[in-house]
């Protein structure tokens, strides 16, 4: 196969030492050690543009600023601009091969269209979560005709690309039910088993410490994160010694810790600055559970959190407020548990008998792990991610 230049486009784009999803810095990776050239176009919150070359992997970043603390409005002005920016840049960089662009946002998707159409550049689309689905149903977008506008720009965009990556079984099926003529595959997000190592599992007898559960990620409207607050309220009524730590960043932050002080909770719940992902590996290794959660809407039960993987990837017990094919997934494979998040005094009964027998959330961690390996591994999808952009390349090359 002779070498692809392909220009990979995703505007949070984070190595594992930036912490965040390293999924792109994987894929990116793949494509380099497999004699191809990627061309990262991502944004930082630094007021210059800078090139730096990571182990083979081009990276440009953009002087576009996005925190999740912001305004819909402003962050949809960060959306715009990304794009701007990129579109102005790409037109100066060599022409690609092939160009892979990562939602969410959507508005991503205008980059795929915009060098297709001028530059006549194939493209295939990587869908993270439902877009514009979630935003609605979440409340972020009202208007009438911005919806309708949005889903437009949706199917143009899925129906130009040359094949439309799902991270999650339950998007392809959303996708596919709404446009069947469409190539839809599915790549999971990753366990990094190599990352988190193969640290073996500390029993911790009963009463020696407290029973302790991390939440870390993202602290915004759709995380809803109440209802973390909601089930250490339950846990602090029956007395049980369970211990939350939050290790997060986002616009819900500061509510959080307000509402926590005035709920009189801060003996139960502990916060932490978000931090590097070394860093935040050992936090998560001392950890006897790890804790997901999603404001209670039907489509964001479709997602694929970085989380998730990350927690099976070390070996944790995980316990979700939501269902969903996550949900069916840890009750199949017996890796923890999900309760409605309406129900906080279910999370503190389902929590009792593995907070009195540790060696219960130990094996979960260990069935979690042995889950990743199976049907997670980094080294499997990355080698799928080459193998769609190989034949794709391939593909309109023969036309």
């Amino acid at each position: 196969m002779p070498s692809l230049r392909i220009l990979y486009i995703h505007q949070y784009f984070r190595t594992p030492a930036q912490g965040s999803s390293s999924r792109s810095w994987y894929f990116t990776r793949a494509l380099a050690d497999a004699g191809h050239r990627p061309v990262v176009i991502t944004a930082h919150n630094e007021v210059d543009y800078k090139c730096v070359n990571f182990e083979g992997v081009e990276v440009h970043y953009l002087p576009v600023y996005y925190d999740n603390a912001l305004s819909f409005r402003k962050r949809t002005a960060a959306f715009l601009k990304f794009v701007y920016r990129s579109i102005k840049l790409a037109r100066k960089l060599p022409i690609p091969d092939l160009a892979y662009v990562l939602s969410t946002p959507l508005t991503t998707g205008l980059i795929g269209l915009f060098l297709k159409k001028t530059r006549r550049i194939p493209f295939i689309f990587d869908v993270a979560d439902l877009w514009p689905r979630a935003p609605i149903e979440i409340g972020a977008i009202r208007n009438g005709h911005i919806r309708r506008w949005l889903y437009e720009l949706e199917g143009l965009i899925y129906r130009n690309a040359e094949s439309v990556v799902a991270l999650s079984p339950a998007i392809k099926q959303d996708i596919c039910s709404r446009f069947e003529e469409l190539n839809v595959l599915m790549i999971p997000n990753m366990a990094d088993l190599d990352f988190f190592g193969g640290r073996e599992v500390e029993s911790h007898p009963e009463g020696s410490h407290p029973f302790t559960i991390v939440y870390f990620g993202a602290a915004g409207l759709a995380n809803h994160l109440e209802y973390m607050l909601d089930a250490a309220e339950a846990c602090k009524l029956m007395s049980l010694p369970v211990s939350f730590w939050v290790i997060a960043e986002g616009g819900r932050l500061q509510h959080l810790k307000n509402l926590c002080a005035r709920r009189d909770l801060l003996s139960y719940v502990s916060f932490y600055d978000y931090m590097a992902k070394q860093e935040l590996t050992e936090k998560i290794a001392a950890a006897d559970a790890v804790y997901i959660s999603f404001k209670d809407l039907p489509v964001l039960e479709t997602g694929s959190p970085n989380k998730f993987f990350d927690g099976l990837a070390a070996g944790k017990m995980i316990i979700t407020n939501f269902q969903g094919w996550i949900g069916d997934l840890i009750k199949s494979e017996n890796i923890g548990f999900s309760y409605p998040p309406g129900r906080p005094e279910q999370f503190a009964e389902s929590l009792k008998p593995f907070i009195h027998d540790r060696e219960r959330a130990n094996e979960c961690g260990v069935r979690a792990r042995q889950l990743a390996a199976r049907a997670f591994s980094r080294r499997e999808h990355t080698s799928r991610f080459v193998s769609l952009v190989e034949k794709t390349c391939q593909s309109r090359s023969g036309r």
